[in-house]
């Protein structure tokens, strides 16, 4: 079931940018530097995604929402186990493990329908 639309979803994925551009400073780890780096190269990653999915947030239109929300899965996952894949886990895990689960959640459960209204009109 796919509950979440296009537009919460848009909304959603520049709040969520921020957060993850701002983690390493709102949950204290920016002094470990492998933590640091996946968080906010997810930020970018989404912030760049927005920018280009046809959806009503994005301003080119280059890849389908039903691509962007298979790379949010993928960026979810990645998120959430890396405190395991690079060995940061006795310093933090907590903020990139529920950011993932989010992005993860996300994907999931937004309809990738076609849009009604647009952003830009």
């Amino acid at each position: 079931m796919r509950f979440i639309s296009s537009h919460l979803h848009g909304v959603l994925d520049y709040f969520m940018l921020i957060i993850l551009l701002a983690s390493p400073w709102i949950f204290e780890f920016s002094d470990v530097q492998e933590a640091m780096i996946v968080p906010m190269a997810t930020g970018v990653l989404i912030l760049l995604m927005s920018l280009t999915t046809k959806y009503e947030f994005g301003v080119i239109n280059l890849i389908s929402l039903r691509i962007h929300l298979m790379i949010d899965i993928l960026a979810g996952i990645i998120l959430t186990m890396s405190p395991w894949l690079l060995g940061f886990r006795d310093w933090v895990f907590w903020p990139h493990f529920i950011l993932g689960i989010l992005l993860i959640f996300g994907g999931f459960f937004t309809h990738y329908g076609l849009r009604k209204t647009s952003f830009r009109t």
